[in-house]
């Protein structure tokens, strides 16, 4: 996992590549880029913005709530 280290941290933080997320700050809207060596935080691409930012995983949320499998193999 490319974001391993903030998963831990921040438990619930939106870590997988692609999700579409939305930065509590500002409400702007984006996707989680691939980290780079040196980040300290979450990298988006924020729709409209040319270069990827670096978000603190405290200020980015889900812009829909996460698909969960409900059930345990309920047949």
């Amino acid at each position: 996992m490319v974001y391993d280290s903030i998963r831990q941290r921040y438990p619930g933080a939106p870590c997988a590549l692609g999700v579409r997320v939305r930065l509590t700050e500002t409400g702007e809207a984006g996707t989680i880029a691939p980290r780079r060596a040196g980040d300290n935080g979450l990298r988006v691409k924020v729709d409209g913005r040319f270069l990827p930012v670096v978000c603190d995983p405290r200020h980015v949320e889900y812009l829909r709530a996460p698909v969960v499998a409900i059930g345990e193999g309920r047949r």
